[in-house]
This record gives C-alpha cells, sequence and structure tokens, in this order.
C-alpha cells in the first residue's frame, strides 16, 4: 500500500507547524486582549459612577447650603420690613387653615420670606417646592399651594416628619422618602432649623421631588443598560427603579427598603456604602450576577451604587471569543493576524475612554470622544460623552449661581466678612473696607484685634459667639484706619467642620455711630430742658406762693391756688416722662417683694380715695418679683386714675401665682372705659375729652412693666 505522498506530508507538516503555533499565539492573545477589555470596562464603569456621585455631591451640598442660607436670611431679616399685602394662597394656618388675624404680626413678613425664597432657590427645576412652618403654627409657600391643603386638612405641619426630625436634631437633615401632601408623590426634604434672638422659631425646607431625582440618577447608564440607586447615610435607598407613592396618602407612613435587608450579597456592600467607600464588586441577585459599581454621595453622606448584569459586560466579550475561536479553525493561516487585529480594534475605544475620562479629571470639560461604531462600545462612548456635557452643565450652573450670590455680596451698604478662627480674613466686601478706611489687601494682613478700639473686646466677642455658636446686634466699637472710633452692629455666626469643630467665623456689621451720637445729643437736651423746666417751675411756684401770702381777694386766691395746681401738674409730668426715659433705658433689676410695692402705692392714695368715699381691698398674697425702684409708678398711676375717673365705690386689688409669674388684677366698679378707647388708652399722651391729666400715666405703667418682661392688659367689662 502506497503511503502518504511528500506533497501531503508537507502540506500536514506545514499545517502542523502553523496550526499549533497559531492558534496558541491567537488563543493567548485572545485571552490577554478580553483580560484588558475587561480590566478597562470596570475602570469605565467606575469613572461614570464616581463623576455622577460627584456631581450630586455638589447639587445636594448646594441644596443644604441654599437650606441653611435660607435659614438665616429669615433669621436675619424677621421684622424688619413689614408688608401688609399677603398672598393667603401661599400662606397656611395649621391645622386648619383658619386664624390668620391671629398671626397678623407674623404675616407682616411675607415679603421678606417670599424674597428669601426666589433668593435661595429662584428658577431651579430641582427644588418641588420651598416652604418656611413656624412654631406658632404659620407656613409660608414659594407657590401657591394653601388651597391644595385646603381640601386635606387639618393638615398640621408642625408633625411631619421634616418638621419634627431638624426640630429634634437641631441641625440640617435629609428625611427619609415620604408623600408630599401637595403633589401627592414621593418626595425627600433638606431641612433645616430657623432661631430668632437665640430662640426656635421654625424650620425651613425644600422638597425634592422623588421622580425628579429618579429621572436623573436613572438615566445613569452604562452600555445602554443597568440600572442605579441612592442610599443615604444609614443604609435606607432614597432613589429606587420601582419606587412610586402606591396610591398612599400623604400622611399614611411610606416604607422604603434598606441596602442592609436586601439579601446577604449587598450587606458588605451595603456596609461599605454606609462607610463612604467606593469600589466595585461581584455579586449574586435572584440567580444573576451583576456587577456593582458603588461611590460616596458627600452632601448627604450616602452613595451610589449602579447595578449592570455581568452578560451584559461579559455576554459581549464572550461572544466575540466564540467568534475568534470559529475564525481560528476556519482560517488557521491568518488567526494570527487576526487575533491581534480584533485586539486592537477592541481595545483601542476602550484606551480612548481612559484618555477621555483622565482629561475630565483634569477639568478638561470640553473634551469629546469620536463614536466611530454603534456597537456596544460606541454605544459606552456616546454615554460617556452625555456624562461629560452633563457635568459641563452643571459645572456652568454653580458658576452662575456662585456670580449670583457674590453680587449680593458685594452690592450689601453693610459690611460682610468671611474669617479663620485664628482672625484672619478671607473675605469682606467693598462697604466693609469704606467702613473701616483700609484696602482689602491690608485687611488680608491684619488681625482682627486690631481693628477693635480694645483688643479685649476681641476675646469677648470670640468667647459669646463659640458659646452660641452665633450673636446678633452685638455692639462693639471699632478703630478705623484714620483713627476714629466708631460704633457697630454685629451680627455673625460660627463655620464649622464636618467634625463639628470651628474653623471660622462669618457676619454682618452695620454702622451705628451716628445713631448713638444722635441719642446722646437728645438724652442731653432733654436731661437740659428737664433741669431748666424743672428750675423755673420751681421759681414760679416760689412767686406764687409769696403773692398767696399777700391780702389778696378770694378771687384772686383762687386765680392763685389754679396756678400753682397748673406748676404741680407740670413737674408731675416731667417727672413722668423721666420717669419713661429711665424705663425705656437698659436698668438693673433685682428682688423686691410684691407686697412692699403695692403697699407703698396704696399709702400714698388711701388717704385720698377715702375723702371721695372709695373703698380699697388688697388680699396681701405677693412673694418676690424682679423689678427696680420704679414698680411701684405701675399701681400709683393705675390706682389714681380709677380714682380720679371711674366714678368708683370699691376698687380690688388681688394676686394670683401663675408659677412663671404674678398676675395682678386691678378692678373697679365705676362706669367702664367706652369702646373706642379702649386701643388707645395705654398709648403715648392719650387721654379723654373731660381728663385734664398729662396723658403720659397709663403709657408710664405700659412701658415700666414691659420692661420688665411683663405685659399689661385691659379687660372688657363695666368697672
Amino acid at each position: 500500500m502506497k503511503g502518504p505522498g511528500i506533497g501531503i506530508k508537507a502540506t500536514a507538516l506545514f499545517i502542523a507547524l502553523s496550526v499549533i503555533p497559531l492558534s496558541a499565539g491567537g488563543y493567548l492573545l485572545t485571552e490577554a486582549s478580553m483580560h484588558e477589555l475587561s480590566s478597562k470596562t470596570i475602570e469605565g464603569l467606575t469613572d461614570v459612577v464616581r463623576g455622577k456621585a460627584n456631581l450630586y455631591s455638589e447639587e445636594f451640598l448646594n441644596f443644604k447650603e441654599d437650606a441653611e442660607s435660607l435659614s438665616k436670611y429669615i433669621s436675619n431679616t424677621w421684622n424688619q420690613n413689614h408688608c401688609n399685602d399677603v398672598n393667603r394662597s401661599y400662606v397656611w394656618i395649621s391645622p386648619d387653615g383658619t386664624g390668620y388675624d391671629a398671626h397678623e404680626d407674623e404675616l407682616k413678613n411675607f415679603k421678606c420670606i417670599t424674597d428669601g425664597f426666589e433668593l435661595a432657590v429662584g428658577a431651579t427645576s430641582k427644588v418641588e417646592l420651598a416652604y418656611f412652618g413656624t412654631e406658632s403654627g404659620v407656613l409660608f409657600f414659594n407657590k401657591p399651594v394653601s388651597p391644595i391643603i385646603e381640601e386635606l386638612k387639618p393638615f398640621e405641619h408642625r408633625e411631619r416628619p421634616w418638621y419634627t426630625t431638624a426640630k429634634e436634631k437641631n441641625d440640617t437633615i435629609w428625611t427619609s422618602v415620604y408623600v408630599d401632601a401637595n403633589t401627592k408623590k414621593l418626595v425627600t426634604t433638606v431641612a433645616t432649623p430657623v432661631y430668632m434672638d437665640g430662640e426656635f422659631a421654625g424650620v425651613v425646607g425644600l422638597d425634592l421631588l422623588l421622580e425628579t431625582m429618579q429621572q436623573d440618577i436613572l438615566d445613569l447608564k452604562f452600555a445602554d443598560s443597568g440600572y442605579a440607586i441612592l442610599v443615604d447615610n444609614s443604609g435606607d435607598v432614597v432613589v429606587h427603579p420601582d419606587y412610586t407613592a402606591r396610591n398612599k396618602r400623604w400622611n399614611e407612613t411610606f416604607t422604603g427598603e434598606n441596602v442592609l435587608d436586601m439579601g446577604s450579597s449587598l450587606e458588605e456592600i451595603g456596609r461599605e456604602m454606609i462607610d463612604g467607600k467606593e469600589g466595585v464588586k461581584e455579586i449574586t441577585i435572584d440567580g444573576k450576577n451583576y456587577y456593582v459599581s458603588y461611590s460616596p454621595v458627600h452632601g448627604i453622606n450616602g452613595s451610589i451604587a449602579f447595578f449592570v448584569e455581568d452578560e451584559k459586560i461579559a455576554g459581549a466579550m464572550e461572544s466575540l471569543r466564540e467568534k475568534m475561536y470559529i475564525g481560528i479553525i476556519i482560517l488557521t493561516g491568518a488567526i494570527a493576524i487576526l487575533g491581534i487585529f480584533l485586539a486592537r480594534y477592541i481595545t483601542r475605544p476602550i484606551e480612548e475612554l481612559t484618555k477621555g475620562a483622565e482629561e475630565v479629571a483634569k477639568g478638561n470639560l470640553d473634551y469629546r470622544i469620536e463614536s466611530k461604531s454603534r456597537d456596544e462600545m460606541g454605544i459606552l462612548t456616546d454615554s460617556f460623552n452625555r456624562m461629560v456635557e452633563e457635568l459641563k452643565n452643571s459645572r456652568k450652573r454653580i458658576k452662575e449661581s456662585e456670580k449670583r450670590y457674590r453680587e449680593l455680596f458685594e452690592s450689601s451698604k453693610d459690611e460682610i466678612y468671611v474669617m479663620s478662627k485664628d482672625g484672619r480674613l478671607i473675605d469682606m466686601n467693598k462697604a466693609g473696607e469704606e467702613l473701616l478706611g483700609y484696602t482689602k489687601e491690608e485687611l488680608l494682613n491684619m488681625d482682627a484685634a486690631d481693628i477693635y478700639e480694645d483688643r479685649k473686646d476681641r476675646e469677648k466677642f470670640i468667647k459669646e459667639i463659640e458659646k452660641k455658636g452665633f450673636v446678633k446686634d452685638y455692639e462693639v466699637n471699632y478703630r478705623r484706619k484714620d483713627g476714629k472710633i466708631i460704633t457697630c452692629l454685629e451680627t455673625a455666626s460660627v463655620k464649622r467642620d464636618e467634625a463639628g469643630n470651628v474653623i471660622g467665623y462669618q457676619g454682618l456689621v452695620k454702622d451705628v455711630t451716628k445713631l448713638r451720637e444722635a441719642e446722646k445729643r437728645a438724652e442731653l437736651y432733654n436731661s437740659l430742658m428737664r433741669h431748666d423746666m424743672g428750675n423755673r417751675a420751681q421759681i414760679a411756684r416760689g412767686y406764687m406762693e409769696v403773692l398767696k401770702d399777700t391780702e389778696l381777694t378770694e378771687e384772686q386766691k383762687k386765680f392763685v391756688d389754679r396756678a400753682i395746681k397748673m406748676i404741680e401738674e407740670s413737674q408731675e409730668m416731667t417727672q413722668k416722662v423721666r420717669n419713661i426715659d429711665r424705663a425705656r433705658d437698659k436698668h438693673k433689676l433685682g428682688r423686691f417683694k410684691l407686697d412692699e410695692i403695692i403697699e407703698k402705692a396704696l399709702s400714698s392714695y388711701i388717704p385720698h380715695a377715702e375723702e371721695n368715699g372709695i373703698t380699697i381691698e388688697y388680699d396681701g398674697k405677693g412673694g418676690d418679683v424682679i423689678a427696680d425702684e420704679m414698680a411701684d409708678d405701675i399701681f400709683s398711676n393705675i390706682i389714681g386714675n380709677a380714682i380720679e375717673h371711674s366714678g368708683c365705690s370699691r376698687i380690688k386689688i388681688s394676686v394670683n401665682d401663675e408659677k412663671e409669674f404674678y398676675r395682678v388684677t386691678i378692678e373697679d366698679n365705676g362706669k367702664g372705659i367706652p369702646g373706642d378707647m379702649k386701643d388707645k388708652i395705654f398709648k403715648w399722651g392719650f387721654r379723654s375729652r373731660e381728663s385734664r391729666g398729662s396723658g403720659l400715666g397709663l403709657y408710664l405703667v405700659k412701658t415700666i412693666v414691659e420692661s420688665y418682661g411683663g405685659r399689661v392688659e385691659l379687660r372688657d367689662g363695666k368697672g
């Protein structure tokens, strides 16, 4: 039997020599290409998720800062600019939308609140609703939603999660997901407390519709596949593709998921997300393999996690590997070249993506990658370009926001500053330079204590602001560059890092030098006038007394007595004006016996009352009160008015202990006060047509009582 010919052997040998090394080389090259492709794909996935996380970190921090800025704005402008034109569709009175008149004083702040909303959120589409709820029950909105809430009443904002949590934690918070009463959709809220004069006054809230966040976050795709979730710092899932209100009412609790409870495969990743770590892991969910890439979102101390099925990434590579192996079998002679060509063809887009990610990381947001195909790599390239465009637009919006706040900063007529903890100026507006007489460059090289008249005042200021966290209308004297001393009122707050440590201060300074000088001049002129009037009245009275001792007719004596009476009333009025000024001034208060105060006032009027047939009853049950030496003027004026003008036969004084204060009731059985006079009797200079008094007595009563922190009331009814 004839064996194989030389040609066959040579062919077989050629085939053996070519197929084996080329197959091995093709195999090794293919496997190396697949490994590099997998590595580059994971890097690209990480870069996409990290970029989205960084974008949301900036946005959430901006929302948080917007809420805190709105809180400070309301605190600083409350009761500064009143307006009477209130659109009630922007206001709700909890719980049933009634009682607007009882909140008239708060509603006068409507203009300042709406201005604050405009400054804080403007026309941003991310914030669905901004509002400020007060502790007294008033709820201001930036949109006319009150008619909608009318259909839901009773609606009590002080029981809503955003209000109760911010109040309890006394800090800016992000709420868990809940059903919004206005839109009936799921929302999350950034809320921060508002303080006025050191007292809790309410809570500011900014609503972010969950579907807005879902649409944005869930648009995050990798090779046109996968889905994302947003998790807060406790593991609660804030954004999820399946989250809807599910016909829940606004006052029903919405129960979301926690990443730690979503299966053992997610528990390890969940803990790393809660710890703020970044990474990529392979896990199995419901029998399917997934790549999970996660990155921290610092604005809410949360994380974004992106899930993409393993087959979406590995499937394409496996399909390509099979085709290459088939090509090796069919085209043995060209397998090595084909393998190299395919490897280069596949890895080039990944290298371009890597280079693009590096350019974006350097800040070059104009960099784009040319899409040369419509396969998975082409789709990935398009996704990368869209992501960079979104980042560019976001940076543009942030710069515009910074410009808007900078214009507000520079246009202020009062000094605004930002300062480090060690007293070094970081920034100051033009008004601050003009106020102190220094250039900004000079101020940047100075210690803050250098501008104080007394350097010790700086130490007192630091102790006060670090103790409370803020100061309001803190009076201090500064020394200008030209040596002139100016008096200013400073409203400031501390800046803290994430650990709560003080890192600096920021505030507003108003020059009140001219106001203080005017007050001093007015007090000087007032004192001189009272002194001169007193002297002249005393001299005139002396002349009248001398004249009275001469031989006068009875009619002449009556005229002299009337003149003396007028002089005495003039002196009494001067003394009341002096007492009013003393009551208005800051004065030292002490502990006094209420019984002794009332008894002192009664001792002066009991004889006069008896002459008029009036009985005065007093049960004498008072304890200690905080007052000063003017306290008896309160009761002297009220009792004197009752004796002179009420036409009564009995005056009763009773004292009730209300724990925090004493309620003193003075009542008579006289003719009472006409209805048209009841809201006027405590005003300066008011007196009835038949009264000959100065109209200052009851005004003095009100001024003294309020200087003690109390109040005076007129009850309805005769007597």
